[in-house]
């Protein structure tokens, strides 16, 4: 069996495309420590391919919520998929997928944000979405809806919502033989997790997200081998797969990336800086997937 090393950080690997990070305050650090307490949970899975079989986990709301945390990145409003889309993603499995993967980053980056009653609406748009693809137990188990509403405001308990949404979600995939969902909800994920991000930092053009914008590309090598495991069961996934490989591609075209990753020393992309034109041109590409993923 050849194993991909794809450990399952899930969305929180994914939503490192950031410009800011928090301050070392205690409080704050306190905070963390819960929140790090209930990834460690959910943080103990590999994506594996033999024979063309897949053996994924569904990247966590939970995960993308503690990369929002630490990350600080801003709340900016209109920037997310209407939660009034998920009515009409009913053409396929794959779109669907796709875009539980979109409103999952959705969810994380509106409650981290103490968006509370928008991410109300994003968790009932995973739900309308997530019945249709035989999702709806991992909702309806122990009163997730009505939990999550007894607790808007109490970022710790919502937290803990979500991970039990997380838990259920991989044992009905598992019971439904549809592990192949994770890989699209996934990639649909770091799409939009990019995109949030690069449109926060259209506000502050004065950060330096290189080595954030690297995270993120290390990752994406991954997906992309997952996504081609699924190309038989989805074959969507080989149009999405070409669109995120183009994306790649012109990340892995900047000067200062090239020079990094050919120089005989030690990569250091902390000094890495991406000119705006090259930027301009990833996070327009990336916008026109995105566009084409929610429509």
């Amino acid at each position: 069996m050849q194993k991909l090393p794809f450990k399952a950080l899930g969305l929180a690997m994914i939503i490192g495309l950031t410009t800011t990070s928090c301050g070392h305050d205690p409080a704050e650090s306190e905070e963390k420590e819960k929140t790090d307490s209930l990834v460690v949970a959910v943080d103990s899975s590999q994506v594996t391919e033999e024979d063309n079989s897949q053996d994924f986990t569904l990247p966590s709301p939970l995960q993308v919520a503690t990369i929002f945390k630490k990350s600080g990145l801003k709340f900016v409003p209109g920037i997310t998929n209407a939660p009034a889309n998920a009515m009409k993603y009913n053409g396929s499995d794959f779109k669907r997928a796709v875009n539980l993967g979109i409103y999952s980053s959705d969810l994380a980056y509106t409650m981290l944000n103490k968006q509370f009653e928008e991410s109300k609406n994003y968790l009932k748009a995973c739900k309308d979405i997530g019945s249709q693809l035989g999702l709806n137990r991992a909702f309806e188990t122990n009163n997730l809806a009505g939990r999550f509403d007894k607790n808007i405001g109490k970022e710790d308990s919502l937290l803990k919502i979500i991970s039990d949404l997380q838990m259920q979600t991989d044992i009905l995939l598992e019971e439904n033989k549809q592990k192949h969902i994770t890989a699209i909800a996934f990639a649909g994920a770091w799409i939009e997790s990019i995109y949030i991000a690069s449109k926060v930092y259209s506000t502050d053009k004065t950060k330096n997200i290189s080595v954030s914008l690297m995270e993120q590309f290390t990752i994406a090598d991954k997906i992309t081998r997952a996504l081609k495991a699924c190309e038989t069961k989805s074959p969507e996934c080989k149009g999405l797969n070409a669109d995120i490989q183009s994306i790649i591609s012109l990340f892995k075209n900047c000067e200062a990336v090239k020079a990094v990753e050919n120089s005989e020393d030690d990569a250091d992309y902390s000094k890495v800086k991406i000119s705006t034109g090259e930027l301009d041109a990833i996070t327009a590409r990336v916008s026109e997937v995105r566009t084409k993923l929610i429509n």
